[in-house]
């Protein structure tokens, strides 16, 4: 058995792109649940009667079992902890959600950790600059970026080992921008330019079989012109059929751009009656360069054979600065994750309920039993995409964007209403992990995957191994 320790490391931030995009044979379950009996998750959630395996048994009380893998491969929690909870170490200060509830009640978390937003910081056309400047300060601030790269690219080709382990070493997300920034205006040029973006970034980032099922984030490349009108039903059909979704909700940052000018973006398009107040977004850069060097330099082209609009690397650097800044505005109000991490939590949460399993004991002994159970939402809830390419692989039925088993290993943020009298909680998954998280105000906040029974008990605060999720 694991112990768990007090105030234990946090692990370092992996991205849960590398361990959630891989489709499993199945689903994350099979029974119905009756929506009645499920709890009522955050405004703008809108959860279809979920499915669910049958209840596992509960562990020996006092026990937090060895961390197991779920039955279709998901990783342990732990492994989807980003730096929205790093440095969590003093008292918790969010409001609670659950305040006049009975205990067991829960919600879902909008957003991860509770965060009013998310910012996904993304790149296109995978500069050298980039390569060169952005994701090593990404990289030494625990940030994660997503970057729409061109894999057929000179440019890429330039800094091909940076991109190939970008991911595996640092966790950042890599997204189809095109295989060399190109449309198509026949099907099977189409077909091409982004089968074989996808299939690159699988094999040579991610280390999948390129047939892999695996959604990833797609930006057309900008001017490219195709055979269908984007936008389209004919479009969208084409686009699900490769596992890709759009990017939607993004602001491009212009050439020379300072770091001022990022923050005031992203402080008033996040912020109270911003456009991506609610929705989250993206701030988007293209090239970037190095001012020492190259004085007042705004474009890559001064440094490489590119011509790509750029915002220098020290203002870009002061920045990310701001956004790990433990007391700013991105503290308190954004959860920052890859853009895949972000789409697939939106689609998690709104087809999951939360519903209470049960109570035993009383008192301060009482166990809690919470019950998550997940089916696709609309509008991903469609018929099977019919789209048959002339090149490459052939996409028919099974290529279906609403395979729940594309989604069932995404964790989620729960709050459920606890005894007052508890100073902290043992939280033990249906596979075994468990963790010590601090309660606050009668409320815990902790992470768990839908389909699933999650069983609460009481805990000391010298068994807190995750003083608890995000901040504030």
């Amino acid at each position: 058995m694991t112990p768990l320790t007090p105030n234990a490391p946090i692990p370092a931030r992996l991205a849960v792109l590398a361990l959630l995009l891989t489709a499993t044979s199945g689903g994350c379950g099979d029974t119905p649940v009756n929506p009645a009996d499920a709890a009522t998750t955050d405004a703008g959630a809108a959860p279809d009667a979920g499915a669910t395996p049958d209840a596992g048994a509960a562990p020996d009380a006092g026990a937090a079992p060895d961390a197991q893998p779920t039955p279709n491969g998901c990783p342990p929690i732990t492994a989807a902890f980003d730096q929205g909870m790093t440095g969590s170490v003093g008292t918790p200060t969010w409001a609670p959600r659950l305040g006049g509830e009975a205990v067991g009640a829960s919600v879902l978390a909008y957003w991860k950790y509770g965060k009013p937003s998310v910012l996904t910081v993304t790149f296109d056309d995978s500069t050298q600059g980039q390569a060169r400047y952005a994701l090593p300060a990404l990289f030494a601030r625990g940030l994660v970026g997503t970057f729409f790269v061109n894999p057929g690219a000179a440019r890429f080709a330039a800094e091909r080992s940076t991109w190939d382990a970008a991911f595996t070493a640092h966790g950042q997300e890599i997204a189809n921008h095109t295989f060399q920034h190109e449309g198509g205006m026949t099907e099977a040029e189409a077909d091409a330019a982004v089968t074989l973006a996808s299939d690159y970034i699988k094999e040579h980032v991610y280390g999948m079989d390129p047939a892999s099922h695996k959604i990833l984030a797609f930006n057309r490349a900008g001017g490219s012109n195709w055979f269908l009108d984007p936008g389209s039903e004919a479009w969208n059909m084409f686009v699900r059929a490769h596992y890709l979704f759009e990017r939607k909700y993004s602001s491009g940052i212009p050439a020379g751009a300072t770091r001022d000018d990022m923050v005031d973006f992203v402080s008033t398009a996040f912020g109270p009656g911003g456009n991506f107040e609610t929705t989250g977004g993206s701030i988007h850069f293209h090239g970037v360069c190095d001012e020492v060097a190259y004085p007042g330099c705004d474009n890559e082209s001064v440094e490489f054979p590119t011509d790509n609009a750029a915002v220098q690397k020290g203002e870009l650097e002061r920045f990310f600065d701001w956004l790990v800044d433990p007391v700013g505005f991105p503290a308190s109000n954004l959860w920052i994750a890859g853009y895949s991490e972000y789409r697939k939590y939106m689609v998690v949460r709104s087809g999951t309920t939360v519903s209470l399993e049960g109570l035993t004991g009383t008192g301060d002994a009482v166990v809690i039993r919470v019950r998550l159970a997940f089916s696709m939402p609309s509008p991903l809830d469609v018929e099977p995409v019919q789209y048959t390419s002339t090149y490459g692989q052939t996409w028919g039925d099974q290529n279906e964007m609403g395979d729940p088993a594309l989604y069932c290993c995404d964790p989620l943020t729960v709050f459920t209403r606890v005894p007052d009298t508890w100073p902290a909680a043992l939280v033990i998954l249906e596979t075994g992990e468990g963790h010590g998280y601090r309660v606050h105000q009668g409320e815990v906040r902790y992470e768990a995957f839908t389909d699933g029974v999650v069983e609460i008990r009481r805990a000391e605060e010298g068994e807190v191994d995750i003083p608890y999720v995000g901040l504030p």
